[in-house]
């Protein structure tokens, strides 16, 4: 293959020249023979960066095309709205079959520039440009940018694979097709080239990419331009000198902005989580009741205005007409009920109108140009949701002819900072945190701890207790001797515990702690005191992190009760506290122990703290192969691996009885709850006849047997998981770490 024999010359001559040009660092002047090795090298990715972009280009034209002719047809015919569920369910069934890995679209991608550990999925391509046209086709609040990002990730990956490129050259390709997409979709090379190198990580630029990542945004503009294919035109902004006061009232207009972003990353979570709960196995149910949920409201509201591209919406903002008080929210939440609900598409443009129709409402309360702090709002919620300031001030300065770019850098960097460690991509890496201005400090319990527990009496029926557990979603009951549910007066007697309700209250790992408590195979009659954990050990609130994390390390404890020097309940302090505290002030001299040690010891990476006896399957071994691991594995995990010992799956007990429900047959499902609780007797022909990887989820978050445990500690609270499979760089089985592995590492010195 042509490509191929290019690419092995170049690396050939590169690695002569490289020998033949080692710079003497004593000379004064630059070597002739270095300098040919920078040219070659230069033009090897200025190739390289012009083949992504023009991928990226040409995928971004058709996509741009093929997204309006779907948003034209939903504009003539509103009624296709009432079947947005039977789209979302088709999307997911669609994605269930062969999306595999490519579900996770940009984090994906994200997460290979950091790990580099396996390839990106040829369908994402396919998959990631039909979904969000049939999601905006029926009335779903997505938009183009996302989709165009991910489809030039894997065509550049599919590059990278092609001509060989190493695993470090791959990660600066991917940058490069991730700065086309944007760049091409958007129309402002310069911030896509920019968004390539800044949105892997938070607080860091990677250089490293500056050659293809701008040749793949400019090169994927120019074929979008000479397309014909880019219909929107920005106002250009008047000249706005940079005045003081202005810029004050700019920079609190961020704050609004960032905290927008806050909120529409955290209700997108919420929405996702509440409907997987109510969904359970039935995946094709969250789409559905994310369909119904933008229906009802739309019909509520008596508009759809705030469905789809909303372009008419943005267009009134520069014209300077009426908007809606109220219409930014609205935006807000529809695109959160869209994406949370499992649809497919880009969020980043509903958060462009999002943030412009709140600057413009904002503006005349602040005394600030509208069309002006609407464009500071246009590209300082991005800013804020995907943690890049420096890639949207450049698309707002490319949009808007340069005018006022003084105040949208204030406005971004502002909504950067207030947003916090959180983004539309999970799969962000904290690198610099925001806060690096803050003062060095002792972290204390109280700093951390919950600070409204759940609270009962002794005598409080056992269904009560299930209810309170569920109603406010914690993972205990703190037992108070004359407790009303709702005072924290009273002396602690004992803590409920989900590990209590399966030791002593009944329940089986066929239950869930969440679900209706009527259902639940508990006795009526028992009560907390008959099930809690009696007299359980507390942590005084002003002790510090690194005497909890001992405590609770020495029990095997996931949680303490927190009391003041009276005695008196005033919270509870989890694991994960104490973890996502160390997760997110990693750049502060927290007195706990370095985590960041360099010493060369086992005990400074994952490899020294993982647990190597792992519980594992082949993916042909059948379902009664499996169950009798899982219930002999005392984490109720079975990782799925092929005949070298590489990870291809996961299964785990609470994911495995959610496939199971899903079965028509109701004597299968009584099979399995009956393995569940140990009677590995039972037998049903479908045991012999499913297998393993008719049953594993092929997502399997791992870490690296050579990570550090600050860097795990941070991917399990970003991931929101509580365990990570270990791995060596080819991805072979090394073991699994867990919250309670991370701790000892917070709590064992040296």
């Amino acid at each position: 293959m042509n490509w191929l024999n290019l690419n092995d010359k170049f690396s050939r001559m590169l690695g002569r020249l490289k020998q033949l040009g080692q710079i003497n660092r004593r000379a004064a002047h630059l070597n002739p023979r270095h300098y040919l090795v920078i040219v070659v090298t230069f033009g090897r990715w200025t190739l390289l960066g012009a083949v992504a972009g023009l991928l990226a280009g040409l995928a971004a034209a058709i996509f741009l095309v093929t997204l309006r002719w779907a948003s034209g047809v939903h504009t003539g015919n509103p009624g296709l709205l009432f079947a947005l569920p039977l789209a979302g369910m088709a999307i997911v069934w669609l994605y269930a079959r062969l999306g595999g890995t490519a579900e996770r679209g940009n984090n994906l991608l994200i997460e290979e520039v950091h790990v580099n550990r396996q390839p990106v999925p040829l369908q994402m391509i396919p998959l990631s440009f039909l979904a969000p046209v049939v999601t905006l086709l029926f009335g779903g609040s997505i938009a183009s940018v996302g989709t165009a990002v991910q489809m030039g990730g894997a065509l550049a990956d599919w590059v990278a694979r092609l001509v060989h490129l190493s695993k470090e050259e791959r990660r600066i390709l991917l940058m490069a097709g991730l700065s086309g997409g944007f760049g091409a979709v958007i129309g402002a090379p310069i911030s896509g080239a920019v968004f390539g190198m800044e949105v892997q990580s938070v607080g860091r630029v990677r250089y490293e990419g500056l050659v293809p990542c701008l040749v793949a945004s400019v090169v994927g503009f120019e074929i979008v331009s000479a397309l014909g294919v880019y219909a929107k035109a920005y106002p250009l902004l008047p000249n706005t000198p940079l005045e003081p006061l202005m810029a004050v009232r700019v920079a609190l207009a961020g704050i609004v902005f960032g905290l927008c972003s806050l909120l529409f990353i955290e209700l997108t979570h919420l929405i996702s989580q509440s409907f997987n709960r109510l969904a359970g196995a039935r995946r094709w149910l969250k789409p559905a009741l994310g369909g119904l949920s933008i229906i009802v409201l739309s019909l509520l509201l008596g508009t759809q205005e705030y469905l789809g591209l909303s372009e008419p919406l943005l267009a009134a903002v520069w014209r300077g007409a009426a908007v809606a008080p109220l219409a930014f929210l609205f935006k807000l939440i529809f695109t959160a009920l869209t994406v949370g609900s499992g649809f497919k598409g880009g969020e980043i443009t509903p958060l462009f109108i999002i943030g412009a129709t709140l600057g413009y409402v904002m503006a005349p309360l602040l005394g600030v140009p509208p069309l002006l702090l609407a464009a500071v709002g246009f590209v300082a919620v991005f800013a804020g949701a995907s943690n890049t300031p420096l890639a949207s001030t450049l698309m707002g300065a490319e949009l808007f002819g340069g005018a006022g770019v003084e105040y949208m850098l204030i406005g971004a960097v502002v909504s950067y900072i207030f947003s916090g460690h959180r983004s539309i991509y999970a799969a962000q890496r904290l690198d610099t945190p925001k806060f690096i201005f803050e003062a060095p400090r002792r972290f204390a319990v109280r700093d951390v701890m919950s600070r409204a527990p759940a609270v009962a009496s002794p005598n409080t029926p056992l269904p009560a207790v299930l209810t309170l557990l569920k109603q406010r979603q914690v993972k205990s009951v703190i037992v108070l001797e004359q407790a009303d549910n709702t005072a924290h007066a009273g002396r602690i007697v004992g803590i409920v515990t989900a590990g209590d309700l399966f030791r002593r209250g009944g329940l089986s790992l066929t239950d869930r702690p969440d679900g209706d408590p009527l259902k639940l195979s508990v006795s009526h009659t028992m009560t907390a005191r008959d099930v809690m954990t009696p007299d359980p050990q507390c942590v005084e609130e002003n002790a510090s992190l690194d005497e909890a994390a001992h405590i609770m390390t020495r029990q095997r404890l996931k949680r303490l009760p927190v009391i003041n020097r009276a005695g008196d309940l005033v919270g509870v302090v989890a694991r994960s506290d104490i973890l996502r505290c160390i997760a997110e002030q990693a750049h502060l001299r927290i007195e706990t122990p370095h985590l960041t040690a360099i010493e060369p010891t086992d005990r400074a990476f994952v490899r020294g703290w993982m647990r190597t006896n792992v519980a594992t399957v082949n993916p042909d071994d059948t379902f009664a192969t499996v169950l009798e691991r899982l219930v002999s594995d005392p984490l109720r995990r079975v990782v799925v691996v092929d005949d070298e010992q590489r990870v291809v799956g996961i299964i785990i007990d609470r994911d495995l009885l959610d496939w199971v429900s899903g079965m028509p047959d109701e004597a299968f499902q009584a099979t399995v709850h009956r393995w569940l609780r140990g009677e590995t007797g039972t037998e049903h022909d479908l045991l012999d006849e499913i297998t393993a990887e008719d049953v594993m989820s092929p997502t399997v978050y791992t870490a690296f047997d050579d990570d550090r445990p600050i860097d795990v500690i941070q991917t399990m609270i970003q991931q929101r998981v509580k365990r990570l499979v270990v791995v060596d760089h080819d991805h072979h089985l090394k073991g699994m770490i867990d919250r309670h592995d991370m701790l000892r590492a917070v709590a064992e010195k040296g």
